[in-house]
C-alpha cells in the first residue's frame, strides 16, 4: 500500500469518525428523550394563584420532553402573567416530574398615580390596582411615581431617587420586623426626617433610614415604656434619629 492511499484513509477517518460520533450522540439523545416525557407537574408555594394557572402560564405541558424545558422562558412567562409572584425556580426529577417553586410577593403599601391607587410590595413593584379606601395597606406620603406598570417597579423621576430608596428601606425593615399590620402611614416628604405612624398613636421619626432595621428592634421596648407613662392615650412622637438622643414627646 503506497503512502498516498494511507493518507487518504487517514483523512477519511479524520472527517467521518467525529461525524459518526456526533450522529450517535444525537440519536442517543433523541432516544432517551422519547422516554423522558413529563407526566406530572407540581406547583409549590402558590396560594394567591391556583396551581393550574401557574402551570398554564409557564407553557410547560404534560408530554413535553423533560430535558428540553426552557426554564428561563417559563420563569419569565410566569412572572409576566402573575405580578404577585416575584421568584420562580423550576426543577425536574427524572424520569417524568417537574416542580415549579414560587415565592409570592406581599402587598405592603398603597400609592396613588393619575387618580388610581396601586398596591406595591417592599421592593416597590406595583402588584395590582386597588380601591383607594383600602385600609389594610400602608399609606405612602411625600412620594409620587412618574409611571406605574403592574408587575414592574415604580418609575421614578431622577430627582426622587433618594426618596424612593428611603421608602423601600422603610418598607423592607417594617416587613422584616413583622409590624406591617401596626404601621398605617410612611411619610418621606422630608428625607432628613422620614417617619411612620405606629399603632395609630405614635409618630416614629427615624431620620434617614440607613440603620432603620436596628432602630426598629428597640421600638417595642420604647413603646412599652411610653404606654406606662401615657395612660390617656395621647398622641406621641418617638424620635429615633441619629442626629439627636432618642426621646419621646407629646405630639403637639
Amino acid at each position: 500500500m503506497n503512502n498516498t492511499n494511507v493518507r487518504r484513509r487517514i483523512n477519511s477517518a479524520t472527517v467521518y469518525v467525529p461525524f459518526a460520533v456526533l450522529l450517535i450522540m444525537v440519536f442517543t439523545g433523541l432516544g432517551i428523550s422519547v422516554f423522558l416525557r413529563i407526566i406530572e407537574i407540581e406547583v409549590i408555594g402558590a396560594t394567591i394563584y391556583p396551581g393550574e394557572e401557574v402551570i398554564n402560564a409557564s407553557g410547560i405541558m404534560v408530554g413535553d420532553g423533560l430535558l428540553f424545558i426552557d426554564r428561563d422562558a417559563a420563569t419569565t412567562s410566569i412572572m409576566a402573567a402573575m405580578p404577585y409572584i416575584n421568584e420562580v425556580r423550576i426543577e425536574y426529577r427524572i424520569p417524568d416530574l417537574v416542580r415549579i417553586f414560587v415565592v409570592e410577593a406581599v402587598a405592603t403599601a398603597k400609592i396613588d398615580y393619575e387618580g388610581n391607587t396601586y398596591a406595591i410590595d417592599s421592593d416597590g413593584r406595583a402588584l395590582e390596582q386597588i380601591a383607594s379606601n383600602s385600609l389594610s395597606l400602608i399609606e405612602v406620603r411625600g412620594f409620587s411615581p412618574v409611571g406605574v406598570s403592574v408587575g414592574s417597579r415604580l418609575r421614578v423621576e431622577s430627582g426622587d431617587d433618594t426618596r424612593f430608596r428611603y421608602l423601600i428601606d422603610m418598607l423592607r425593615a417594617i416587613e422584616s420586623e413583622g409590624i406591617l399590620d401596626l404601621v398605617s402611614v410612611i411619610d418621606v416628604t422630608n428625607i432628613a426626617y422620614v417617619s411612620f405612624v405606629y399603632d395609630n398613636l405614635y409618630t416614629v421619626i427615624v431620620g434617614t433610614p440607613e440603620n432603620v432595621a436596628s432602630k426598629l428592634v428597640r421600638l417595642p421596648e420604647i413603646v412599652a415604656e411610653v404606654v406606662v407613662d401615657n395612660d390617656s392615650n395621647e398622641l406621641m412622637n418617638i424620635h429615633m434619629t441619629d442626629r439627636e438622643p432618642w426621646r419621646v414627646a407629646p405630639n403637639r
